[in-house]
């Protein structure tokens, strides 16, 4: 056609019926966590201190969401960490999960720590008012799990863990 015009304002709304073509991606949303949190569990579950979520609203019924996780993984002992994603709007894990988790790493006796990165397309069977809220799961093989700080408590070596969702038009 003869193209579309933007208002200098931006764009406030669409009109009603108006479809994307598929792959597209729509929007993105992160949450980012830097205080120091702990699973105390060798089952997978929340973490002890507070939720690590991320919530995007406004989505499309057909939209698939791109996810992708950085977690700056420690353990206070010698265990394997476990993470997995759990999509709390629908009470299920994420697609593309093994036996215990979907990503996880080796912690040494010295508690030192590992950034860990996973990404998966995710398709969810509904959306709450249009929204969609993933939450990080962890669990310890033999121990618990932290994350953000250094094993021993240490105060070098901490970081961040965050959690970013796009919208894919589908």
């Amino acid at each position: 056609g003869s193209g579309v015009t933007i208002p200098a304002t931006g764009i406030t709304a669409l009109e009603s019926g108006t479809t994307f073509p598929a792959g597209m991606m729509l929007q993105v949303v992160e949450s980012a966590y830097t205080l120091v949190a702990n699973r105390t569990s060798t089952s997978l579950g929340a973490f002890n201190e507070y939720s690590v979520t991320c919530t995007i609203s406004n989505c499309l019924s057909t939209s698939k969401i791109f996810i992708s996780v950085n977690v700056c993984a420690n353990g206070t002992t010698d265990t394997i960490s476990m993470y997995a994603l759990y999509d709390v709007t629908n009470s299920q894990y994420v697609s593309n999960m093994g036996g215990d988790g979907h990503f996880g790493c080796s912690i040494d006796a010295n508690g030192r720590g590992r950034s860990l990165t996973f990404q998966t397309l995710y398709t969810p069977p509904a959306y709450s008012s249009n929204s969609l809220t993933i939450e990080l799961y962890a669990k310890g093989s033999s121990s618990g799990v932290r994350i953000n700080q250094r094993g021993q408590g240490d105060a070098y070596g901490r970081g961040t863990t965050n959690i970013i969702l796009q919208e894919i038009s589908g």
